[in-house]
């Protein structure tokens, strides 16, 4: 079997050769990159070059199937230090203006600003309503350690600026892109697969983007009649977004991401995110496809409702010491219910992590797993900069070991 084969026959819940091994080299390679420090071995190779010399299979979480074209906004960009705009509005693109990353078409203006930090950026949205901003952080940890801006403020902060954000979305059209999406799975072909990524559930995209976590949590109680009309706003968007995704070429779709009951409690999920999924996960199975979330967050107390939204993978799904969850004890609930991609936290891969040990854990993943049905060998979230490549190529080998003849 091929990369492909084997990855699709396990979701499909069909017998394969061996148990899957996928992991995720993004940070790992950007960081390196970033410092001029790869291997000698993978200093002119591509990420996805490193992952098909190391007979590695390979993901693409984000495939693109739709874009959004947004109308009657205009963007001002504040900066102190233009090699810190630059880098944050060309590699971190996606993560300054999130779902609003389609910015081509809107008029951009750029102010240099010698108040801000000197690693911080401010983006103003401006509309006919007013206007709202965000602004980010790129320190030089962070850009070292290959990591992403960290968000310092949110859209809404105060009550009026729902009805801007809400004037945003309903002035932002969402068009199909089928052939970007076929595009990279050609350029992947037989060597891994590629997810339609759909991002975040309405409430969650609330949470992450426009309130930030903590103002949302006062929010849901503060403003519940606010919050509840932009989450209806939004999932009619959102809802066309799923009829995109279910009619695009995708067998594989990625939807929601990060969940963590300590700020997520089992109630918040059923009103707000058990809808939105079950939706989502009803039509894509009508049409034979699959629903995928990216569960590396604390998933202690989420178990349970998690197997009422019809999700079929769990991916980068990340046990402890990183989590309060084991393999098995998220086995005993989800049983084969739900397909594990994951099981190997990333703190197990770095350098710090003692070398007896890390095989130890590697080989309990196994006995926990056992007899591996249901099961993709992964990392939760992502190999960490510090992590010797050695140990990624020393899972292959016992993946053939372990992973033929499960212990």
């Amino acid at each position: 079997m091929n990369h492909k084969e084997r990855i699709m026959a396990v979701l499909k819940k069909q017998a394969v050769d061996h148990i899957p091994w996928v992991p995720r080299l993004d940070m790992w390679y950007l960081a390196h990159k970033e410092k001029n420090t790869l291997p000698l071995e993978c200093q002119d190779s591509s990420l996805w070059d490193i992952h098909r010399n190391l007979e590695l299979a390979m993901y693409e979480r984000n495939g693109q199937v739709y874009r959004e074209k947004i109308q009657n906004l205009e963007l001002v960009i504040h900066y102190r230090d233009r090699r810190i705009k630059d880098e944050m509005l060309g590699r971190y693109k996606s993560t300054i203006f999130g779902r609003f990353k389609e910015v081509e078409e809107v008029e951009i203006k750029y102010v240099q600003d010698a108040e801000l930090g000197p690693y911080e950026i401010v983006v103003e949205y401006i509309t006919p309503l007013g206007a709202v901003c965000t602004r980010f952080s790129h320190p030089p940890e962070l850009q070292q350690a290959g990591v992403r801006p960290v968000q310092r403020e949110y859209m809404i902060k105060q009550k009026k600026h729902y009805r801007i954000v809400e004037y945003i979305i309903e002035n932002t059209e969402v068009i199909p892109t089928y052939s970007r999406f076929l595009q990279t799975q050609q350029k992947i072909g037989d060597d891994g697969v590629v997810f339609a990524m759909a991002r975040y559930c309405p409430m969650h995209e609330i949470l992450r983007s426009y309130l930030g976590y903590e103002r949302g949590c006062y929010e849901l109680y503060d403003h519940p009649r606010e919050v509840r009309h932009l989450w209806e706003v939004l999932t009619e968007q959102k809802n066309q977004i799923q009829d995109i995704c279910v009619n695009s070429p995708a067998e594989l779709v990625s939807c929601g991401a990060n969940f963590d009951s300590a700020i997520i409690s089992p109630s918040l999920f059923g009103e707000y995110f058990l809808p939105y999924f079950r939706r989502f996960s009803q039509l894509l199975h009508e049409q034979a496809k699959i629903l995928i979330s990216h569960t590396d967050g604390e998933m202690k107390g989420l178990l349970e409702v998690f197997l009422e939204t019809g999700i079929d993978v769990a991916e980068a799904f990340t046990p402890c010491p990183m989590t309060k969850l084991t393999l098995a004890e998220v086995r005993k609930v989800w049983q084969d219910r739900i397909i594990i991609w994951g099981g190997i936290p990333s703190v197990v891969l770095s350098q710090d992590f003692p070398r007896r040990k890390f095989k130890d854990y590697i080989i309990n993943v196994f006995r926990e797993i056992a007899p591996g049905k249901a099961f993709i060998l992964g990392v939760g979230d992502n190999t960490p900069a510090d992590a010797p490549l050695e140990r990624i190529t020393e899972i292959n080998q016992m993946v053939e070991k372990y992973g033929r003849v499960l212990l």
